[in-house]
């Protein structure tokens, strides 16, 4: 383990430690996030983060040469620079979503090439048996779907960084007690990156994740999945693995097919840009972002508690229905907060008018 912390000293050295020297680049080039009505920020904000994070990560693991033990290194850092160059260039020049989406499967594709995908030869969660062009597709558009949810959910300082701190930490334990010191210190090294970047970008933030980040959060995130639950000791029939893995993220996807499904039900594209997440939500009920980071960090960490602490008692398809019903049930809450806090508002400036006696 001392070796694993090392490198994760070393990740968030280089990360703190590059953070103002990209802001200084942004702010020479002017290349910042501006405001709009959909957007949350009032400030122009370098968006530039995920680079700092992106060079320290990837000189931490030549340093570490974790790129010597880890499974088709090419195809997945290939990957993985296809994905963030995208990124970057999105944040500095729009790209279009079906441009983006072409290059996050052509990511994904790169990463099954390397092994990273779904072994259902035995079925998934008890559930039958699947061809293996059934496998890859389930895949390819597994990644993808990371890749995006994470993508979407950073719309608050310090959430989608957050977020990726609690799965790539989790993920470094998990690797550790199966034995695998190899995922367990790149983990670690993600997190490194990540806890450096927080410095300047939880709370009041001087500089945002961006699309550069937040792809290669969500890349890795599918990755420290698809990679566990394929470990020796911890097979996809295994139900630990497989309601860990979900469970830890289950606040980003199941925020976005929440989101992609209210969408199309309004005959609306599943990409139309709204104000409709869970941070969103949240907002109407407390104006901080800090605070709104911390209640989200916290029911994620509350539902990977949930799910571990089941897995023993109940089949995953039941653990993962209460998972999905205990979110759901957290949204509408929130939401009927809002609605009665909005109602007392109303009645309060109806009195002061004089309208109710």
């Amino acid at each position: 383990m001392k070796y694993e912390i090392i490198f994760f000293l070393i990740s968030f050295s280089i990360a703190y430690s590059l953070i103002p020297v990209v802001k200084l680049i942004a702010k020479n080039l002017k290349l910042y996030d501006i405001p709009s009505d959909r957007k949350l920020h009032v400030q122009p904000i370098p968006a530039l983060g995920g680079v700092a994070i992106f060079i320290s990560f990837m000189i931490s693991i030549v340093c570490s040469k974790m790129n010597l033990n880890i499974a088709g290194a090419v195809y997945l850092f290939a990957g993985t620079l296809i994905l963030f160059a995208t990124g970057l260039i999105d944040d500095v020049k729009t790209m279009s979503a079906k441009k983006r989406l072409i290059v996050q499967f052509i990511c994904a594709g790169l990463c099954v090439a390397a092994g990273y995908s779904f072994q259902l030869d035995y079925g998934i969660l008890g559930i039958g048996n699947f061809s293996a062009a059934f496998q890859i597709i389930t895949s390819l558009f597994f990644i993808v779907l990371v890749i995006n949810a994470f993508n979407l959910i950073d719309g608050v300082n310090g959430l989608a960084g957050g977020l990726g701190l609690v799965v790539s930490l989790v993920f470094a334990y998990l690797f550790s007690v199966a034995g695998n010191q190899t995922w367990s210190t790149v983990a670690l090294i993600l997190s490194g990156s990540l806890l450096g970047f927080l410095n300047f970008n939880f709370g009041k933030a001087s500089i945002f994740l961006g699309d550069n980040g937040s792809t290669i959060l969500g890349l890795f995130a599918a990755i420290f999945f698809l990679r566990y639950i394929n470990l020796p000791a911890q097979q996809f029939t295994s139900t630990q693995s497989v309601v860990q893995g979900l469970s830890l993220l289950s606040i980003p996807i199941l925020d976005l097919l929440r989101v992609s499904i209210g969408r199309i039900q309004k005959g609306l594209s599943p990409f139309y840009a709204d104000q409709t997440h869970i941070h969103h939500v949240l907002l109407k009920r407390y104006d901080s972002h800090k605070t709104v980071c911390i209640v989200i960090l916290i029911f994620q960490i509350s539902l990977y508690l949930l799910g571990s602490s089941l897995e023993n008692t109940f089949s995953p398809i039941t653990i993962i229905g209460v998972i999905i019903l205990t979110f759901g049930l957290f949204v509408k809450v929130i939401n009927i907060s809002q609605d009665l806090s909005e109602i007392k508002s109303m009645e309060q400036e109806r009195r002061q008018l004089g309208i109710l006696h």
